[in-house]
Parts: structure tokens; C-alpha cells; sequence
């Protein structure tokens, strides 16, 4: 059983449509999925093209909703990007900022680098989604922890992939990620 409802290469993902990836969701589901869930997931894919299409060139994977058997829940969207584990989650049609949606995506990055092997030795970065939010972070900044986890970002939409690009900036030099990440 995969542990995710899609995942693919960055080349892969944007030549399918848009129709093609909404449809593997659905079938791989468990359940049917509310409307609400199934136009969050029309949005999510459509932002994610956008902002793949700015790294079209490299060698990236994109996985959609990454299951968290500790919570029970699953991750959105996680990028695997130059030795970085993006951790993306959307609350489509929000304009603001809420603490708790923060916590719900600091928690998955938090669970990706305490219970999953091969995450455990990369840089994790959290980044909330409010879709029709305004702005975006302007500081990247590790947790006081020391534990390779950058403290949660936020941004709409429109900021995501300048954060992403200012995050592969930031941190250069990362080892790459395990091939079996997904397993």
C-alpha cells in the first residue's frame, strides 16, 4: 500500500494533466472524498504546476498527501528539492494566518524528522499555504532546537515558489535525499 495518493518527478507531473493527476487522487482515495476536499485538491494542483514550472530543470519529486500514521492525517504536498523536504500545507480560500494551521504543519515537519528514517538527516521546511493570503515570510530561521527544521513559513499562494527559491539559496550544499524517501 503506498503511503501517498500521487506521487511523481517534477518533469512527470507537469507534462500530466491537470484532469489526469485530480483523477488518481480520487481513485486512490479511500472513501469518497467530500467537495470540499476535491476542489482543494483542483486548487493545489493547479498552484503546484505554477511553481514547479520555476524548477522545471531539476531533478525534484512531488507527493500528494503523504500519510502520517502517527497523527492519522496526511501531509498536502511534500517537495523533495535539492536535499530539502519541503512539508506544504494548504488551507485553500484562506486570507489569514491561523496559530493552529501553523502547529498542523510545524507537527508534520516535527513527525517527518522524529519517525521517518529517511528524512531524519535533511533539512525539513514547513511552509503554511493560506492561499489568498497577501504576504509572505521574508526570514528563514532554524528552530532553536538545532534539529534541522526551519521554523514554519508562511505565504498565499503567489509567494510559495520565491520562498522555495529562497530557501534552495539559503542552504546550497545539502545531501541529497534517499531514493526509497516515499517508502
Amino acid at each position: 500500500m503506498s503511503r501517498c495518493l500521487y506521487n511523481s518527478s517534477f518533469t512527470e507531473f507537469l507534462k500530466s494533466s491537470d484532469n489526469s493527476i485530480f483523477g488518481i487522487l480520487c481513485d486512490r482515495y479511500h472513501g469518497e472524498a467530500l467537495t470540499t476536499t476535491r476542489e482543494a485538491w483542483k486548487s493545489e494542483i493547479s498552484i503546484m504546476k505554477d511553481i514547479i514550472s520555476r524548477f522545471a530543470s531539476k531533478d525534484g519529486k512531488i507527493i500528494f498527501e503523504y500519510d502520517i500514521p502517527r497523527l492519522g492525517k496526511r501531509i498536502d504536498v511534500v517537495l523533495l528539492l535539492e536535499g530539502i523536504v519541503f512539508c506544504l500545507e494548504f488551507k485553500v480560500g484562506e486570507s489569514r494566518i491561523i496559530e493552529a494551521d501553523v502547529d498542523q504543519v510545524l507537527d508534520y515537519a516535527l513527525d517527518l524528522k522524529n519517525f521517518h528514517k529517511f528524512s531524519q538527516d535533511n533539512l525539513i521546511v514547513p511552509i503554511l499555504v493560506a492561499t489568498n493570503y497577501r504576504n509572505a515570510s521574508t526570514e528563514i530561521q532554524m528552530s532553536v532546537y538545532d534539529d534541522r527544521v526551519v521554523n514554519p513559513l508562511m505565504s498565499g499562494k503567489q509567494g510559495v515558489a520565491n520562498l522555495i527559491a529562497k530557501v534552495l539559496k539559503e542552504f546550497p550544499n545539502e545531501p541529497s535525499i534517499n531514493p526509497n524517501w516515499i517508502n
